[in-house]
């Protein structure tokens, strides 16, 4: 067998040469016109078949013997007619279309595939009509049908297979051939054609099964569903309800209910081929998609089965509850039944049942489809180390620099043998050169000498003399600060409109910084809603707008980057945030998020290159000059954040809406501040004001009044409160005053605000004990509770 794989690719190898190049173009544009003939069958071919009497689309409505026939065929040969002349047309312009890119045979067979598939779906769609026509015809008193066209059908079932045996298998062998050209190791090499060969036949092994249960299901609806025998001295013919009768010959049906059955049979009869088809095609042109159309009709052809099995034997089971309940009625007037009429009913359709069950159970135990999946799964990681092995990474620095002299993107030359995994993350490499430029512009405004103070009451001025003259007090910029030193993640909540949003981008655009923004959904459930997806299929990565914000951030490591996280609540925070919360407590430089296991690399020009931002192709780090900003309203349309998130973030309330400044002058320009000098602002503070939360007596006597209420806090938020302390004291003249307003800031957003689920019987009193010590701003929280 392996001497007559090797004569099959070495026929297909001189198949594909350029001297036969026009060869294949020529039988690719003759399945485009084999597909269009179908059109031009379905024309000619008898809507329905009434011995001598025959309606075409095609031929006149003189054929037709009474007026009543005549006037109601009309309409269907007007439509039809319309319907054809739709299909002609769109093979007119898949012609037209594949004859302009005669040069370019991929595009050439995508067309090819294109018009097979419309065609298929035309078939199908007139052989239904053809055959729910002849029922209706029938029901409605119209004249006796007899036969329906499965003409078309089959004839286009047959253009497709032998399409996807030369065509199909043609192109899948190409495919391959370019990545066996670019092997450089003969043993991996060898190891990949007997992968390739093993996953062949166990393919091979999952049709024979397909088959196999299709086979069942066929010869299932082919077979008398129900005989009805009569007492012979009755001298009735036995009534027998066929499966192939209802499917091939369905005028000569009488009742509603055996039409009725007929069109059940049918549907299932179209879906099972159907299936059954399209995983032949897969196989023989070697698609991507065999397991799962393999897997699609062995389940469609084991419910057949199943379904004809079981229908039988409930024919049965209906009649002999139909005759007791006629037993009963006729008992009361002394009637035997059997006086009436004697028959018995006989079905052998369970067996079909049986088979396809035990069929199905034995396909399960014997595995061929996780055996396929173990041999793809150990070719894709051959195919990777072949690739990685005869591929040499290219030198991407040089190629930065080469783009930054160039002052912007370059656009790569696209060959047949380039392939871009993630084209979202290699637009953002080729701007490297843009984020330069400007990084440069940028530090020609840079903030001389910052210090917080001078930042803060820079960063209040700039919003209040803006376009849109925002006012935030400098407590609220030195709380928003102080929060960036303490943690990677500030949730600003609030009523609406209070200006939560507002706050970091005015603070982004003050310093000259990024403030992307991100809309969180209600249906987001995981990680993925924020990074992205992984399409097995075509191998391509779609990162998310957050993770293209991360991308660039870290191409942009200089500049104060803040992703923001609107209504992050609309949607259970710990659904989707839960890995970066974790993340937070590494140490910086190993804050990193795994997007995928398979590692990306895209090809230009046989090379492979690492994209800028990624570590081992699948890793991207969480960047130093990072901060998430989440917003949150609190109404009926969002959930609750839990304990375990404002463990781990700074809170900021936004309970009343800032009032209008009275006193705006004209805006100031904006300065540019780096992150590494943002972050060297507070680790100066900390270093210069040391908090230690054991020498306050306020923070121990707040842990007294809400030991009662089981309200404590552990080491995180010790920490964090220290570090808050010293950078929004930093932020102001050092004083006993700012202090104590800096512990009753974050005393209440970390520690007191946990009362808002507790029952607090006498508020007023604990209200009182936190004003004696100087916590005004929890005194009037307490205060604020509501009595449930």
């Amino acid at each position: 067998m392996n001497a007559l794989f090797d004569r099959v690719d070495a026929l297909f190898e001189r198949a594909n040469s350029p001297k036969y190049k026009y060869i294949r173009v020529g039988v690719c544009l003759l399945f485009n016109i084999l597909a269009a003939i179908t059109t031009v069958i379905m024309a000619y071919m008898p809507i329905c078949d009434a011995g001598k009497k025959k309606s075409r689309i095609i031929t006149a409505i003189g054929a037709l013997d009474s007026a009543e026939e005549q006037t109601s065929f009309y309409l269907i040969q007007y439509v039809s007619l319309v319907a054809i002349g739709i299909c002609l047309l769109v093979f007119a312009i898949l012609l037209i279309k594949g004859i302009i890119n005669f040069s370019r045979e991929e595009e050439l067979v995508k067309n090819s595939k294109t018009a097979i598939i419309f065609s298929a779906v035309v078939a199908l769609i007139y052989t239904s009509f053809t055959y729910v026509f002849s029922i209706i015809n029938r029901m409605i008193g119209g004249y006796s049908v007899s036969k329906v066209s499965y003409g078309a059908l089959i004839y286009i079932a047959i253009v497709g297979l032998i399409f996807a045996l030369t065509v199909g298998s043609l192109s899948s062998w190409r495919t391959r051939k370019e990545r066996d050209a670019m092997s450089v190791d003969e043993l991996m090499e060898e190891e990949r054609k007997k992968l390739r060969r093993s996953l062949f036949w166990r393919q091979l092994e999952i049709e024979f099964y397909v088959l196999a249960v299709f086979a069942v299901a066929f010869v299932a609806l082919m077979s008398d569903l129900v005989t009805v025998i009569f007492d012979k001295a009755l001298k009735i013919p036995n009534y027998v309800l066929s499966g192939r009768q209802m499917i091939f010959n369905n005028g000569a049906l009488e009742t509603k209910g055996e039409r009725t059955v007929a069109f059940l049979l049918f549907a299932l009869f179209m879906a099972t081929l159907v299936c059954f088809v399209m995983s032949l095609a897969a196989l023989i042109s070697r698609s991507m998609h065999y397991s799962r159309l393999a897997t699609t009709s062995m389940v469609m052809s084991g419910v057949t089965g199943c379904f004809i099995g079981l229908f039988g034997q409930y024919y049965k089971v209906v009649q002999a509850l139909n005759m007791e309940v006629v037993d009963k009625i006729l008992s009361k007037y002394n009637i035997e039944s059997k006086d009436l009429l004697t028959y018995t009913i006989k079905s052998g359709t369970l067996y079909y049942c049986l088979i396809a069950v035990a069929m199905i159970i034995f396909i399960i135990l014997r595995k061929p489809f996780s055996r396929a999946r173990e041999i793809e799964s150990r070719l894709n990681e051959v195919s990777l180390t072949v690739l990685s092995s005869s591929m040499k990474i290219k030198n991407t620095g040089k190629k930065a620099g080469a783009v930054a002299e160039a002052g912007g993107a370059s656009t790569p030359t696209v060959t047949e043998t380039d392939f871009d995994p993630c084209p979202a993350f290699t637009e953002l490499d080729g701007k490297r050169g843009i984020y330069t430029k400007e990084l440069e512009e940028k530090r020609k405004a840079l903030f001389e000498s910052p210090t917080l103070p001078t930042l803060v009451s820079y960063i209040v001025q700039y919003a209040r003399d803006c376009e849109h003259h925002l006012f935030y007090t400098p407590e609220t910029v030195a709380a928003f600060i102080a929060g960036l030193g303490t943690t990677r993640l500030t949730i600003l909540q609030g009523m609406s409109g209070t200006g939560k949003t507002s706050l970091p981008k005015i603070v982004a655009e003050a310093l000259m910084s990024v403030c992307d923004i991100v809309e969180v959904e209600s249906a987001w459930r995981d990680k993925n809603e924020l990074l992205g997806y992984y399409n097995e299929f075509n191998k391509i990565y779609t990162p998310k707008k957050f993770t293209q914000a991360l991308y660039k951030a870290s191409l942009n490591s200089d500049t104060v980057t803040f992703i923001v996280l609107d209504e992050m609540n609309l949607s259970r925070i710990e659904y989707y945030f839960s890995d970066f919360l974790s993340l937070m407590e590494n140490d910086p430089d190993k804050r990193e998020i795994k997007l995928l296991n398979t590692p990306l690399y895209r090809a230009e020009d046989g090379m492979a290159v690492e994209y800028a931002a990624l570590t081992d192709g699948h890793t991207l780090k969480i960047p130093r000059n990072v901060w998430f900003v989440g917003t949150a309203n609190r109404d009926e349309s969002t959930y609750d954040i839990s304990d375990k998130v404002y463990d781990r973030a700074h809170t900021m309330n936004f309970d009343k809406r800032a009032r209008k400044p009275s006193l705006m002058g004209d805006p100031i320009p904006q300065r540019y501040l780096p992150a590494d000098e943002l972050i060297r602002l507070f680790d100066e503070a900390k270093a210069n004001v040391r908090v230690d939360i054991e020498n306050f007596p306020v923070v121990k006597r707040t842990e007294e009044l809400l030991e009662p209420f089981g309200i404590s806090f552990g080491n995180r938020i010790a920490m964090q409160i220290e570090s808050f302390v010293s950078i929004y004291a930093s932020c102001f003249a050092f004083g006993d005053s700012v202090i104590r307003d800096a512990l009753d800031t974050i005393l209440l957003s970390k520690v007191v605000k946990k009362l808002e689920l507790k029952i607090v019987d006498d508020k007023e009193t604990l209200a009182s004990e936190f004003a004696k010590i100087g916590l005004e701003k929890c005194s009037a929280f307490v205060m604020s509770l509501k009595e449930d």
